[in-house]
């Protein structure tokens, strides 16, 4: 059986999922079940995560290599948070450059 883990509700506006899920905790399937990104980029997150989960945003983009902040605004704005926490575009921009 398929299972999701929910990490809450994402305030309604912008576009912005209503379910989020944390990056951290989400499996392969879960990641791949929303259309934000490729099942290739998903699983640069996944082989991220074996070397330890992220902080925050800033984080996740400083250990997976070639990803932007522009590119993973569209994650957030499918439901994704890294330790429930929204997308900070600064401070991630400033982890990707």
């Amino acid at each position: 059986m398929h299972r999701l883990l929910l990490a809450g509700v994402a305030p309604l506006g912008a576009g912005l999922a209503l379910v989020t899920m944390s990056i951290n905790r989400a499996t392969a399937a879960d990641l791949n079940s929303i259309k934000a990104s490729s099942p290739a980029s998903f699983t640069r997150v996944l082989q991220s995560r074996e070397r330890g989960l992220s902080n925050d945003w800033a984080d996740l983009l400083s250990g997976i290599q070639g990803f932007k902040a522009s590119s993973v605004v569209r994650w957030y704005e499918a439901g994704l948070t890294v330790n429930g926490q929204p997308f900070d575009a600064q401070s991630a921009h400033k982890a990707a450059s």
